[in-house]
């Protein structure tokens, strides 16, 4: 009878713990412009973190999700935003716990695998901005410092989570981070410039929305279909309210490439999926068709009311066949003043790097504007950084991807749909990076440091 008092005062305090979060979560982000509100969601966080380190983790994932300013020293040369403050809060808590260096020592060679390619990277890129981009100079070190902030935040928040459902509820908490963003989206959209929101961010024809959205929609995808004793019932309902929120912010964000990367990554998750139905961490194979089926037809619904409800979705789901029509792609390769729907600066930027490679092959000219306004992060990293760069980037995705994917249908420590999951968001972000430059966007880096824990599976089997 006492355990049971125990265990239901524990449940109480946890619930009460997660609502002050989410709290201190809304405060800090939709009436950041009323610093009295902000700053106390703040304080709350700060007072969550000291207790148990876990939230301020949390907080780091949810902010992920976002890009705004935080509001907090407005007079540097670079913006503070709410990712940076969450991880340096965490980062002081474990610091004042005298846990930081505890942790780090014994995670820290999990990272390696992050860590090496992305500093030899910025590495050739400082160089090159140094001795092919003076007059660009600042920008281009501008460009790697922030890559280098995102890579020790990863760095942190990789030593830092040593629990199965820590991971969970931290990419439940980056979902609801999402959530958060449309519904401010969708708000700047009827409302205008509103009281509560300081940066002003139209949803419709929002490729960053798009991409947001459709690498989350995976993440919860592999959530649905998670065995029981993995996920509570909680769990299950949370996590089918923001997939279904996030498909809807994917399909209004009218972002085709975030459409055409839905598509092609739910046939190689359905592939996956079908190999590993029968571990015994996914629900037997009958349930979980039952499920994917399901959920094909509230996508199916939400498409089809996003059609008959909205000219834009309408109009542009109408104009994809043109995409399918050889005379017209035949016409769009060839035309030399426009490019059709690809635009004419995609097409001028590939001679922009074939002069760059023309002059400096093997390093590049540096991540200085004139390359990192490419839309094309391939493009970018081959102008920035030349062919050592290029190839350094492309290792490491082929070396991430193949120790993810590991065994994926032989043995599972309970982890594999959420590496599914990780996996398919890795590769939205590499089909969308042939038509947009996205590297400092927190969502990326999120990606990254869960995929790159689970990769250490040695590591993820002793997690508890």
């Amino acid at each position: 009878m006492l355990v049971k008092q125990e265990v239901e005062q524990t449940q109480s305090g946890e619930i009460l713990q997660w609502t002050i979060l989410i709290f201190a979560l809304c405060l800090t982000t939709i009436f950041q412009r009323h610093l009295f509100l902000g700053k106390f969601g703040w304080f709350l966080l700060v007072l969550l973190g000291a207790i148990k380190s876990d939230y301020a983790v949390y907080a780091a994932f949810f902010y992920g999700a976002l890009f705004h300013a935080s509001g907090f020293f407005p007079d540097l040369f670079f913006t503070v935003k709410h990712f940076h403050i969450a991880i340096s809060l965490l980062t002081a808590i474990l610091f004042l716990k005298s846990e930081l260096w505890i942790k780090v020592k014994a995670n820290y060679k999990s990272s390696f695998i992050l860590l090496i390619p992305w500093i030899l990277i910025i590495l050739i890129s400082t160089i090159a901005t140094v001795v092919n981009s003076q007059d660009q100079i600042i920008r281009g070190l501008r460009t790697n410092a922030n890559i280098l902030t995102l890579l020790l935040s990863s760095f942190i928040l990789i030593c830092v989570i040593d629990r199965k459902r820590m991971i969970i509820n931290a990419l439940l908490a980056y979902a609801f981070g999402v959530t958060i963003r449309l519904i401010l989206a969708g708000l700047s959209f009827k409302l205008g410039e509103q009281f509560f929101y300081s940066d002003y961010e139209y949803l419709f024809y929002n490729n960053h929305i798009g991409f947001l959205c459709a690498s989350a929609v995976f993440i919860l995808f592999s959530f649905i279909v998670i065995s029981k004793p993995e996920l509570k019932a909680s769990h299950y309902i949370i996590s089918s309210f923001l997939l279904v929120t996030t498909f809807t912010g994917l399909l209004l964000s009218c972002s085709r490439t975030g459409w055409f990367a839905f598509v092609f990554v739910s046939v190689m998750f359905g592939y996956f999926f079908n190999l590993m139905r029968k571990s015994q961490h996914t629900r037997d194979a009958a349930v979980s068709r039952s499920v994917l089926v399901i959920m094909a037809l509230s996508f199916a619904l939400i498409v089809e009311i996003g059609i008959f409800m909205n000219q834009d979705v309408f109009s542009r789901i109408t104009s994809l066949d043109r995409f399918f029509d050889p005379t017209y792609l035949w016409f769009v390769i060839n035309e030399r003043t426009n490019f059709g729907p690809f635009g004419i600066f995609r097409l001028n930027q590939f001679y922009s790097v074939r002069e760059i490679l023309s002059r400096n092959y093997l390093i590049g000219v540096g991540l200085v504007k004139v390359v990192t306004d490419f839309h094309s992060l391939y493009l970018t990293l081959l102008g920035g950084t030349g062919i050592l760069g290029f190839a350094l980037f492309f290792r490491f995705a082929i070396q991430w991807s193949r120790k993810l994917l590991d065994r994926l249908s032989r043995f599972d420590d309970g982890t594999n749909l959420i590496r599914l999951g990780i996996f398919s968001a890795f590769l939205v972000w590499l089909l969308y990076s042939f038509m947009e430059s996205f590297v400092v966007q927190f969502n990326i880096w999120i990606v990254l440091t869960v995929g790159t824990i689970l990769c250490d599976r040695t590591r993820v089997e002793r997690m508890s």
